[in-house]
């Protein structure tokens, strides 16, 4: 048998109280197919459910989002508002100020997004609102 024929197929779900915490709400998906070496199923908790879903449509649904990520045609291993939220992290973190030395240096020293206000509350938080057009309206909600 090949590689991807001894892995765990996609869609796999342990939820045994054996394997996964007695109390926590907890489960652990395999979400993509494994061609290359050995698949890595992944542990997710579910901290807050407002809409009282039954554990296998959160399963599911979890499942289910792993096939919308837009830069591959099959499943991922999370699913894809994770890998996105993954990918903005990473491009936010190449504007945001640092002081540490070590930490500027491997970041590009390009201009930083323009910025219409700041707030700094108790000298502890400092927020920051980013301007991504001119032509968008001060009071716009999705920039708040």
């Amino acid at each position: 048998p090949t590689t991807s024929e001894k892995n765990v197929k996609a869609g796999t779900v342990v939820d045994s109280h054996d394997v996964t915490h007695a109390i926590h709400y907890d489960f652990y998906l395999n979400s993509h197919h494994g061609a290359l070496g050995t698949s890595r199923p992944t542990h997710y908790y579910v901290l807050y459910d407002d809409n009282n879903l039954k554990p296998n449509e959160v399963q599911m649904l979890t499942y289910a989002l792993c096939y919308t990520y837009s830069r591959c045609t099959r499943s991922v291993s999370i699913p894809a508002p994770v890998k996105y939220a993954d990918l903005l992290a990473t491009r936010a973190a190449l504007y945001v100020k640092s002081d540490d030395q070590s930490d500027t240096e491997s970041i590009s020293s390009g201009p930083r997004i323009p910025t219409n206000e700041e707030v700094d509350i108790n000298n502890s938080i400092k927020s920051e609102r980013i301007v991504l057009n001119q032509k968008l309206p001060p009071d716009c909600p999705f920039f708040l």
